[in-house]
C-alpha cells in the first residue's frame, strides 16, 4: 500500500484494487470520464484526512467479484421462514456493500420466496447498517459488455421483487444509500428507524440510479421530490421522507425489527388473495394511470368476489364484527 504522501495516481490503483469504506457511503461507480474524476476528487483529499476517508485492506478479504454472476456456498442474502412469514436478510458484513456475490444470493432468495407459499415477505439486513450502497469494485474498469449484463441484473431483481404476490416490507436501519434504497423501493411498504440515513446518492459520482429508484422515488412522492433527491444526492433523514411519502413509518431503533416482524405476520395472515389483486391493481395504476388500474380490477373483482376468503370474512363480520376472520388463502 502506498504512504499517505503517495500521489493521486498512485492512490487510485490502490483504491481500484481493494477499497471499502470505514464511515462515508459507498456509490455506484462506472467506467466514465465523470466517474473516474470523482473517485480522484475523493482521494486526492489531504493525506491526514485521507485515513479517516478509506479503510484499505487485502483483496482476498474482500467478497469476490465475478462475471458472470454466481453464487457462494456461504449466501450474503438468504430466505428465513416462520410460519407463512417469509425474511430475506442481507448478513454481509461490515456494511452489507452490494457485491456480485451479494446480487446474486439476492435473487436467489427471491426466487425461493417467489417458488414457496409464504403469505408476505420481511426484507431487512444484519449488522449496523441496512447497505451503505455498492461496492466501488463491481464498478470501477466495467468494461460495456459487463456494464451491459449488470445493468440488466438489477433491473430484473427489482422487477422479481415487485412481482411478488405477497405483500413485501423493507426495514430500514442506519445507512441505507443507492442500490440499497432502490431495492427497498421496491417493496410495497418501507419502515425505517430513528436515526436512520437515506440517500439516493449516486449523482456525487456522477452516475445515476441504475435501478430504477429515480422513477420508482417519483412515483411514491412525485417527479418534483424525485428530481430533488437524485440531483442534490443528499442524505436524508426518515422523518423528512415519511412526511414526504416515502417511508409509512418511523419506529425506535431498537424495536424496527419486533415490529416490523409483528406486523407483517398480520399481513402474512391476511386475505391474501386480496392483497394480490390490490398489488396488481397498484402496479398497473403506476404504468397505465387509473384506466388500466380499473382494467385490472374489473378482470381481478369477480375473482376475490367469489372466494372463499371473502365469503368466510363476510359471515364473520356478519356474526362477530370485524378484526375475528381468519383467512386461508383460498
Amino acid at each position: 500500500m502506498r504512504s499517505p504522501a503517495g500521489t493521486v495516481d498512485e492512490h487510485l490503483e490502490d483504491v481500484m484494487d481493494v477499497l471499502a469504506w470505514k464511515s462515508h457511503p459507498t456509490w455506484y461507480l462506472v467506467a466514465t470520464n465523470d466517474a473516474q474524476l470523482a473517485l480522484r476528487t475523493f482521494i486526492a483529499v489531504d493525506p491526514d484526512s485521507r485515513r479517516d476517508w478509506f479503510r484499505l485492506r487485502e483483496l482476498e478479504e474482500l467478497p469476490s467479484v465475478r462475471w458472470p454472476l454466481g453464487g457462494s456456498p456461504m449466501a450474503l442474502a438468504s430466505l428465513k421462514r416462520t410460519d407463512h412469514l417469509g425474511e430475506i436478510v442481507i448478513d454481509s458484513p461490515p456494511q452489507n456493500l452490494y457485491s456480485a456475490q451479494l446480487l446474486a444470493d439476492l435473487r436467489a432468495a427471491v426466487d425461493e420466496a417467489a417458488d414457496s407459499d409464504i403469505r408476505a415477505l420481511l426484507l431487512r439486513a444484519e449488522g449496523d447498517d441496512f447497505s451503505a450502497g455498492a461496492e466501488l469494485t463491481v464498478f470501477i474498469g466495467i468494461d460495456e459488455a459487463q456494464a451491459s449484463e449488470l445493468s440488466s441484473t438489477v433491473l430484473s431483481l427489482i422487477g422479481a421483487i415487485e412481482d411478488l404476490r405477497v405483500p413485501t416490507l423493507a426495514l430500514i436501519h442506519g445507512q441505507c444509500y443507492a442500490g440499497a434504497l432502490e431495492t427497498c423501493l421496491a417493496c410495497d411498504l418501507i419502515w425505517a428507524a430513528e436515526g436512520s440515513q437515506i440517500g439516493q446518492i449516486e449523482a456525487v459520482a456522477g452516475s445515476i440510479t441504475y435501478a430504477g429508484g429515480t422513477q420508482r422515488i417519483a412515483s411514491r412522492i412525485g417527479v418534483g421530490r424525485a428530481a430533488e433527491m437524485v440531483f442534490t444526492a443528499a442524505i436524508l433523514p426518515p422523518e423528512l421522507l415519511a412526511s414526504w411519502g416515502l417511508i409509512n413509518r418511523v419506529v425506535p431503533a431498537g424495536s424496527l425489527t419486533s415490529e416490523g416482524r409483528a406486523f407483517a405476520q398480520t399481513l402474512a395472515s391476511g386475505p391474501t388473495r386480496a392483497y394480490a389483486a390490490t398489488k396488481r391493481m397498484l402496479h398497473a395504476w403506476r404504468s397505465g394511470g387509473v384506466t388500466a388500474a380499473d382494467a385490472v380490477t374489473q378482470a381481478e373483482g369477480p375473482v376475490v368476489m367469489r372466494s372463499q376468503d371473502v365469503q368466510d370474512g363476510l359471515v364473520s363480520l356478519q356474526q362477530y364484527g370485524p378484526g375475528h376472520a381468519v383467512f386461508n388463502n383460498r
